[in-house]
């Protein structure tokens, strides 16, 4: 696995901006074997550049236009009402995580990553939602395994933020109607690191950075940026991966359809070995009412 950074714009065949020059991309082995002849990287380390959070907000900048989501309090109220009605939350549990989350949103407009927030809330539209409620339901969990108010909100801030990068990369990918190509899933692939790197100069905590980071690695190691195995990866984490991979599932996207929240707990109780299987039970009780 390598870090580099692009040489180039990418473009689609229309000449619509993938992915900005300058931004760092995380890419297997075989993947830079792959695409090398395309002359798209710079061969330098993108670890060793020190502009690269120049080059990403400049990246930002000139694709992203800055929403200032006058209607943000009941967009955010919106969302959790919505997930409260779709399962089967419990009243007092889902009523403190709701308090959490909405501290932290409420309360934090002089943060660093107040404004990437506010960029993210106004960019596609399944994002906002996404990250609401993959806030609410990991802070559910950390309420069940009994996480004190800290870092409760530690986790409910790395969740709500876990998919930042994604706005520096191109609304044609994530409002595909299709499947991805190689390429674009290796662009996709990019958004964990690319958020990190968006909040170095936010004062977040390491188990907010982690989750960020490593939301999409899994316990058998088949997961990204760093194909980190069980042991490695931040129990936060593992906490964030399955609440926003319940969160998708369960949710339509322009690319796939919606699966019911039985389905998507019962795939994730068949694999243990991508899924830590106690979380999957506190999710299961808490989403579904099961005891199970």
């Amino acid at each position: 696995m390598r870090v580099l950074m692009l040489s180039t714009d990418l473009v689609d065949k229309n000449g619509t901006l993938l992915l900005a020059k300058g931004t760092k991309i995380n890419i297997t082995d075989e993947r830079y074997l792959k695409y090398k002849h395309l002359g798209i990287f710079d061969e330098k380390e993108a670890s060793d550049h020190q502009s690269d959070q120049k080059n990403s907000n400049n990246a930002a900048k000139a694709n992203i236009k800055i929403d200032s989501n006058e209607a943000l309090p009941d967009r955010v109220s919106q969302s959790l009402i919505e997930l409260s009605e779709k399962f089967k939350l419990n009243e007092e549990v889902f009523n403190r995580a709701t308090e959490i989350v909405l501290d932290i949103i409420h309360n934090s407009k002089q943060e660093k990553w107040y404004m990437h927030f506010i960029t993210l809330t106004g960019y596609v539209d399944w994002l906002f939602a996404h990250s609401i409620n993959t806030a609410l339901i990991s802070t559910i969990i950390g309420i069940k395994m009994a996480f004190n108010n800290e870092k409760l909100k530690q986790v409910a801030l790395g969740a709500l933020l876990h998919d930042l990068g994604l706005i520096l990369l191109s609304k044609r990918i994530l409002m595909k109607p299709s499947e991805l190509n190689n390429l674009e899933k290796e662009i996709i692939k990019s958004h964990c690191e690319l958020g990190v790197s968006m909040l170095e100069e936010s004062e977040l905590s390491e188990i907010s950075k982690n989750i960020i980071l490593q939301h999409h690695e899994k316990l058998d190691g088949s997961g990204y940026p760093s194909g980190l195995s069980e042991g490695e990866i931040y129990t936060e984490s593992r906490i964030v991966m399955i609440a926003e991979s319940f969160d998708s599932a369960t949710t339509e996207r322009p690319y796939k359809k919606a699966k019911t929240a039985n389905t998507i707990i019962e795939e994730m109780q068949s694999n243990p070995q991508i899924y830590d299987s106690n979380i999957v039970k506190l999710l299961n009780k808490s989403i579904l009412g099961s005891h199970i």
